[in-house]
């Protein structure tokens, strides 16, 4: 890797993303909560048969009180995500432990095995708290009394049926999502005209957006789903 190792490597990465998060967080709590808590009620008033109005939509935030709700959840958003991480660096170096300590450094294959075995384990356990995290990020809005960690676990409590239609859709954005971030690396390597950064910026904004419409209606179709088998049980 032109005489940069593994390890240097994945720090070098791991500095990019923590001075990028640390750069983007104050965005992500103010313009972006509110535009996602702005979408969530549009969708639940369309659905309650309220038309949608800016008026309406910002009288629905009541004076920043959903706000701080997003916020409360998006704190327990970060704390599982890194915990997630910080656990699964731990078990890595476990792994990294036992494989040399059994003498297995001449078995390369042994090695490559075990470690594609815990990298499925991670990104399974990654694609989860995605969706739950998607989930439980516009409950303070859908849900009054759902918000920090009660919307965790009532998001996870209402995709455990639906799972799989879950990470179809986590799958299908998160795709769309690296094509434009791949998209805006390689025209930044070469030249990036004037007109191509809005029109980036909107098709970036455009997922997102429809990730949170999909999101909203989404929750819907669970508690639909929930309200109809609660009525075949008592039938």
């Amino acid at each position: 890797m032109n005489g940069v190792s593994l390890p240097e490597t994945f720090f070098l990465m791991l500095s990019n993303s923590t001075l990028s998060f640390i750069m983007c967080f104050p965005l992500y709590i103010t313009f972006s909560l509110l535009a996602k808590a702005a979408v969530s009620q549009a969708v639940k008033d369309s659905y309650d048969g309220i038309k949608p109005s800016i008026e309406s939509t910002l009288h629905d935030i009541r004076g920043g009180l959903i706000w701080a709700k997003m916020i409360h959840t998006c704190v327990w958003e970060k704390i599982i995500t890194v915990g997630f991480h910080f656990f699964f660096l731990i078990l890595l170096k476990l792994v990294f432990n036992a494989f040399f300590s059994l003498h297995l450094g001449q078995k390369m294959w042994v090695f490559w095995a075990v470690l594609g075995v815990v990298c499925v384990f991670y990104c399974i356990g990654l694609a989860n708290i995605i969706i739950v995290c998607n989930l439980a990020g516009i409950l303070p809005v859908l849900e009054a009394d759902s918000y920090g960690f009660e919307a965790m676990i009532r998001a996870n409590n209402l995709i455990r049926e639906r799972r799989q239609t879950a990470l179809i859709m986590a799958l299908i954005t998160k795709l769309n999502l690296g094509f434009i971030e791949c998209l805006f690396e390689h025209k930044m390597s070469r030249s990036l005209g004037l007109w191509e950064v809005p029109m980036l910026v909107s098709m970036y904004s455009l997922v997102l957006v429809m990730e949170n419409i999909m999101t909203a209606v989404f929750h819907r179709m669970c508690r639909v789903w929930d309200m109809a088998f609660e009525l075949n049980d008592i039938v």
